[in-house]
């Protein structure tokens, strides 16, 4: 019997994002920083002082730290100031659906697997991309931290979607050979328009040409893992299509 199969696709934002370290020196960073999340620290945070991937604290002898993170750790709030990020999922409210709890694009997700929109992205006012999942079964979503599952969404087929702090991470857990080989994702968009790159990618466009969705070719891996590298095979041998479903654009 073939061991199941995981597919996995990551969503991120515009391409001039990218995670990066930012600071003066490595002096003055601490190990808690290489995990890209705040840790504790001795002297007092400097709030006015932060920015996406750095945090500043007042030490005791009158010198300063500043923390560099990996990835970023803080997000800009309407009013102008530096928040924590957080992505663990919360409930919306009546409508069902989830959201990151803390962050500057809040993807959300619905509470059930045949929702049209089963995962919406709203970039700006004028921007936003939301797909659902053709022939989903009506399954309920289950949280737990920054990831929901949609159990038997297909035959022999589970969703699950983390939320990061830059985009969105898909995976299509494939449970036997029973498994759909097809998935196909009907697309809503708002201010956007789709095309595949010379890579695989999905781009997403606005009316200018600019870059503002990413969707980077997915891969497969394996569920039996190898004991020394922890690591399942994995394999590229997956693409994706722009198509027409009942008369909408789609991905599969």
């Amino acid at each position: 019997m073939p061991h199941p199969a995981r597919a996995t696709a990551r969503v991120t934002p515009p391409a001039g994002i990218t995670h990066q370290l930012h600071g003066p020196s490595d002096a003055g960073k601490d190990d808690s920083a290489a995990t890209g999340v705040p840790g504790p620290a001795t002297g007092k945070e400097i709030p006015s002082q932060r920015t996406a991937t750095t945090s500043v604290f007042q030490n005791p002898d009158g010198t300063r730290t500043m923390r560099v993170y990996s990835r970023p750790v803080h997000y800009k709030q309407a009013n102008g100031t530096w928040a924590d990020i957080d992505t663990a999922l919360v409930s919306q409210g009546a409508d069902g659906r989830w959201s990151e709890k803390a962050n500057a694009q809040l993807p959300s997700f619905a509470g059930r697997a045949d929702d049209p929109q089963l995962v919406s992205i709203a970039l700006d006012a004028t921007h936003s991309v939301a797909y659902g999942l053709q022939g989903a079964a009506p399954v309920a979503a289950r949280v737990s931290g920054s990831t929901v599952t949609y159990p038997g969404v297909l035959p022999s087929a589970d969703v699950v979607y983390n939320a990061q702090v830059q985009g969105i991470k898909e995976s299509l857990i494939l449970h036997s050979a029973a498994a759909p080989t097809r998935w196909v994702f009907p697309l809503h968009l708002a201010g956007l328009t789709p095309s595949l790159d010379s890579h695989g990618d999905v781009v997403l466009t606005d009316a200018a040409g600019t870059v503002l969705l990413t969707i980077p070719r997915g891969f497969m891996e394996d569920s039996s893992v190898n004991p020394g590298s922890g690591d399942g095979a994995t394999s590229d041998g997956m693409s994706y299509a722009l198509t027409t479903e009942d008369g909408a654009p789609a991905l599969s």
